[in-house]
């Protein structure tokens, strides 16, 4: 298991870097577009709450949608698993930092996760999920990583969860001409 989780980091540190100037709110925008489905039949409640003139940073756009998509799926997952009559929520926020990053955050009051299980959940292969590979957040820490940014959680069991991730602005020449 370690020699390919080694070679995976490896291979998402190597591979040829597909960056591009980019605005934050359009990325989770993407992403809540190819997640809306499972919003409905769930009866999830999503709140936005985009800060507006963030500064544009330099991603690779296709890495850090999948991080998002693998956390807003992650907090749908979460939120099933609460009785149909208590209210389920999903909040994504984005915001810069006092440290001039970008932070975006994906939240849920779903059951959060017990304290044995928080020195464990980002492991490789360590997954709360029946059916789960146990990879999708190891994966979303190294993309993060990846970009020189950080990963996060927070959590109270019975409560709801907040995964969030950091990444820098990057170069101080970037004009909002040069975004999107």
């Amino acid at each position: 298991m370690g020699k390919v989780i080694h070679r995976m980091r490896k291979f998402i540190k190597s591979n040829p870097e597909h960056r591009s100037i980019a605005e934050v709110n359009p990325l989770i925008r993407n992403c809540i577009d190819l997640c809306v489905a499972e919003f409905k039949p769930n009866d999830i409640e999503l709140t936005l709450e985009l800060e507006n003139n963030l500064p544009c940073f330099s991603v690779d756009a296709i890495q850090i949608e999948q991080v998002l998509i693998n956390l807003i799926r992650n907090g749908v997952d979460s939120l099933r698993t609460l009785p149909a009559e208590q209210p389920r929520r999903l909040t994504i926020r984005s915001r810069l930092t006092l440290n001039n990053n970008i932070q975006i955050e994906v939240e849920d009051n779903g059951p959060g996760i017990a304290e044995d299980q928080k020195q464990k959940i980002l492991t490789p292969f360590y997954t709360t999920k029946a059916d789960g590979t146990g990879m999708g957040l190891s994966i979303s820490r190294s993309l993060i990583e990846a970009h020189e940014g950080a990963f996060h959680f927070d959590s109270t069991y019975g409560k709801g969860a907040t995964f969030y991730f950091t990444l820098p602005i990057g170069k101080k020449d970037i004009s909002a001409e040069d975004c999107c």
